[in-house]
C-alpha cells in the first residue's frame, strides 16, 4: 500500500485498532506516523549485478538495518 492507503486502512479500516490490539500482550503503543514512502534499492548510474558493484560506490541509504545490511555485505566481499 502507498501512504494515502495505509492511512485509510488505519483510521477508517480499523488498522490502528487492531495493530493496537496486537501490541497490547507486549506493553507496546504502535503510533502511525506518515512516510516519505520507501527508496528500497537504490538509484544508481549504473547497474547493480552483484554484492562487489558496491565497491567504491557512493550512496545514500537511511540509518539503521538498511545501511548495516549493505555495509556487512560489502566488508565481507572485500
Amino acid at each position: 500500500m502507498n501512504n494515502a492507503g495505509m492511512s485509510a486502512w488505519f483510521y477508517q479500516g480499523d488498522g490502528l485498532k487492531l495493530w493496537e490490539e496486537t501490541y497490547a500482550p507486549f506493553n507496546l503503543v504502535p503510533s502511525a506516523v506518515s512516510g516519505g514512502g520507501s527508496a528500497d534499492g537504490g538509484w544508481f548510474r549504473k547497474k547493480i549485478n552483484a554484492i562487489g558493484d558496491f565497491n567504491g560506490l557512493k550512496m545514500r541509504i537511511g540509518t539503521g538495518l538498511g545501511g548495516k545490511v549493505i555495509a556487512r555485505a560489502v566488508e565481507r566481499r572485500s
